[in-house]
């Protein structure tokens, strides 16, 4: 006979005090044990639609910190949630152990125990990882989350529902959420904890579900994020996995209860998951050569070639439109239009056609500059330890790679001013314009985010310095050779001043002729004069280039190798022996590929 105790207190024995943690038992005649884990603003009462369908298995369902019943338990953390978890698992789980399903705040919170406390948790089911950027830790997010939480409570809960298909969505408490539990709410969700790691290892077997479908309402889980969680789970378990299920919305158990129940069930008793679950690949070592088109053969460098429109300016002209309003994050639909656009370019033969052939298309670059920024992009996934989850790196290890790789482009940068080549200063500064501004990054960011991440503030800005030198130097080279102007034959004047907007005034450009789409004439049109440029007409040295770059380079030999965090350049007696599993995991592509940078992560 089922049994149900509810309101018992879990304690925990702090340093001076004893904590107590509210809590439902249910079954208690049951072997097993499933503890549940709630997520932010909401309490166990989320549980009651699922527990039912669990009725083998003995409940445990607490109040987190601030939360529910627990509400006077402050400041939330995911330290004490833990620790309060923990000490109810060995006072009532059976035997001091017990499986775990946690959902989104709740899931971050049960990768913690499993970290920290392996020893109360079997096996963990676990949904709606969503990590947000490290930023939201300070600034406006906290008050964003707040606003947000009141601003839906406006919305007439019929209305909210009908949007989530039918989720039996439920009122927050507005009382409890207060400005401090939105700033506690905001550590465990982004994207590195204060130890500068996303998580920790884990040995319990688990199953992470990334749900799938957005919408009107943008309540699609990140699959990337589902994806890191599940390799760094894989270091601890290699058994863990992660899915995804295409009509699921991230309160998927108010969704549909018996379906979380029953994928719950099969993932602890070892039975295939419900259909409609589809597993989360990455190729991570899916290379190929990289395909060069056979157009481009045949050009100078300097001659300019059509290229694709980047996805960040498809995102910004068309992300208005109602079609793709409450696209999911990272938004799928977007993206596919842009892929789609992207492919009509190319078979309309404009991609890598000559710019002269195509009069009316705005995105044009050197064959230089392509080839430059080609190799830019891939050098980039070979510095991020995204791509190899079997190899442990520093925290910042791809920020300084990226650094790394902005440091080479300044050298043959360099080389090019003492040379006084405009054309090559331009193709330089070209590639890294459009490499920085690119979303190339395993996180879908831009990669000048990445190149700002590290954990050297003032030698970040002192390179960032230097590089807009390096940007204002080559513009002044075009001036001094009579190219500053609307007719220039640097095609992308326009765009690429988009970027560094401060010669757009003294170009006198016509923007709505030389600038590709509504970002960049935003920034041109936005443009607003910089003491820099009252200064006397263009003339060699004016930017003062050679000492700028000679003081961030330094006596240091090596600078600007570009292959200093080139995972791809180490041998592979040392990738595996940074390993976890002790094998090289580039070992089935030829050495010959891996020195000539051929290859090309999807």
């Amino acid at each position: 006979m089922a049994s149900k105790r509810t309101d018992e207190a879990a304690e925990a024995v702090g340093e001076e005090t004893t904590t107590t943690l509210p809590f439902t038992e249910l079954n208690n005649d049951a072997t097993a044990t499933i503890v549940f884990i709630h997520g932010a603003f909401t309490d166990r009462k989320d549980w009651d639609q699922v527990a039912p369908h669990l009725s083998n298995y003995h409940l445990l369902l607490p109040d987190l910190p601030s939360h529910g019943q627990a509400n006077h338990i402050e400041p939330f953390s995911k330290q004490l949630s833990v620790r309060l978890l923990a000490d109810l698992i060995r006072q009532h789980a059976k035997g001091g152990r017990a499986h775990i399903i946690a959902l989104s705040l709740g899931a971050f919170v049960a990768v913690e125990l499993a970290s920290v406390y392996p020893d109360v948790v079997d096996e963990m089911f676990i949904s709606g990882l969503k990590v947000m950027p490290a930023s939201f830790r300070s600034g406006l997010a906290p008050y964003g989350l707040w606003f947000s939480q009141r601003l839906e409570s406006c919305i007439p809960l019929p209305l909210i529902r009908w949007a989530m298909d039918g989720a039996d969505m439920r009122r927050v408490d507005l009382s409890r959420v207060t400005m401090p539990l939105c700033r506690a709410m905001m550590s465990p969700i982004t994207a590195e904890s204060t130890d500068g790691e996303w998580a920790r290892p884990w040995a319990a077997r688990t199953c992470i579900i990334s749900a799938g479908k957005a919408g009107i309402v943008p309540s699609a889980d990140h699959e990337d994020d589902a994806i890191k969680y599940r390799d760094i789970g894989r270091k601890g378990n290699a058994e863990t996995v992660a899915f995804t299920h295409p009509l699921m919305r991230h309160p998927w158990n108010r969704q549909d209860p018996e379906m979380f129940a029953r994928a719950a069930k099969c993932w602890f008793e070892r039975e295939p998951l419900p259909e409609g679950f589809v597993e989360l690949q990455v190729l991570m070592y899916d290379v190929e050569l990289p395909q060069i088109h056979p157009a481009l053969n045949a050009k100078e460098p300097n001659e300019y070639i059509c290229k694709d429109q980047p996805f960040w300016e498809f995102k910004e002209e068309h992300q208005a439109l109602d079609e793709f309003r409450g696209d999911a994050n990272p938004p799928r639909k977007l993206r596919q239009a842009w892929i789609k656009d992207s492919e009509k370019a190319s078979t309309g033969r404009k991609w890598a056609k000559s710019a002269i052939e195509c009069p009316g298309w705005k995105w044009v670059m050197m064959k230089e500059t392509w080839v430059q920024f080609d190799l830019l992009r891939r050098k980039s996934s070979y510095c991020d330890p995204f791509y190899f989850p079997t190899l442990d790196f520093y925290s910042h290890y791809h920020n300084w790679g990226i650094n790394d790789l902005l440091d080479s482009q300044m050298v043959g940068f360099d080389a090019a001013e003492v040379k006084n080549d405009p054309d090559q200063m331009w193709c330089d500064v070209t590639a890294i314009a459009h490499w920085l501004s690119s979303e190339e990054s395993s996180f879908g960011e831009a990669v000048l985010m990445t190149l700002i991440g590290t954990d050297d503030g003032d030698g970040v800005c002192e390179r960032v310095r230097v590089a807009g030198g390096m940007f204002f130097t080559a513009l002044d080279a075009i001036d001094y050779a009579g190219e500053m102007k609307a007719t220039s034959r640097f095609r992308d004047l326009g765009l690429v001043i988009s970027l560094v907007v401060a010669y757009a005034k003294k170009a006198h450009l016509d923007h709505a002729k030389v600038c590709a789409g509504n970002y960049c004439r935003k920034a041109v049109t936005s443009y607003k004069d910089v003491k820099a440029l009252k200064r006397s007409g263009a003339k060699p040295g004016r930017w003062e280039w050679p000492e700028t770059f000679a003081s961030l380079k330094g006596s240091d030999e090596e600078f600007g190798e570009g292959e200093h965090y080139d995972i791809t350049k180490l041998s592979r007696e040392e990738r595996a022996g940074m390993s976890d599993d002790g094998k090289d995991p580039l070992s089935d592509v030829p050495e010959e590929h891996l020195l000539n940078n051929l290859l090309l992560f999807r």
